[in-house]
Parts: structure tokens; sequence; C-alpha cells
């Protein structure tokens, strides 16, 4: 087939000047917002996925891009300080004075019963 564009293989340049020029072109925004959020960082912001998704007719594609995309710190590095603020706050509720609790139901039946 000739007189097509494969916009996998546009470089990111060319794929923003398509976007550009063909605003209303979904496929090539959903290729760009892959691409910028492959970066990673701040490549693209949350008001340009917004705007993306407005030509998609499937928002949930880009939701998925974006979920991809947002990293989320696996190490133990916090675990010291998140296990210290727990065993301080246990403590504080085991100090506190207890107090008596009265259930206002009787036994309403009888040692026959």
């Amino acid at each position: 087939m000739t007189g097509y564009i494969d916009i996998k293989r546009l470089t990111l340049d060319e794929l923003v000047g398509v976007v550009n020029l063909y605003p209303w072109f979904g496929g090539a925004r959903k290729e760009l917002c892959a691409r910028m959020a492959a970066m990673g960082g701040d490549a693209l912001s949350e008001e340009q996925f917004a705007a993306a998704a407005m030509y998609l007719p499937f928002r949930r594609m880009l939701a998925d891009i974006r979920r991809r995309s947002e990293s989320t710190a696996l190490t133990d590095a916090d675990v010291g300080e998140v296990i210290k603020s727990y065993v301080a706050e246990r403590k504080e509720t085991s100090t506190a004075p207890k107090r008596k609790v009265y259930a206002g139901v009787g036994d309403y039946f009888s040692q026959e019963d």
C-alpha cells in the first residue's frame, strides 16, 4: 500500500508536526502520549493528557498509558519511618485511660428456656 505514513516510525518532532497539522487525528495523539509517557517525568502534564483525550473515542487507552507512566517508588527507604510512626501511634492509644462500657441489653430468657 502506498501513500500512507506509519506513525510508529515517525520521529517525535515529526509526530508533533502531524498532531499540529491534523489536531483531530486521534491515533497520532495516542502515539504522542505513549511516547511522552515513556520518556517519564513530567514530559506530559495532566492537562495535555486531558486535551488528547478529547480526540479519542476510548479514553481508557490514555488512562492506561497515564497509569503505566506514573512511577511508584518500591524501595525500602521509608519503611523504618513508617514502622516508627505506627509504634508511636500504638503507644499513644494504649496509654489512653480505659473506660468501662455497659451494654444496655438484658437477658430476656430464664434458665429454663
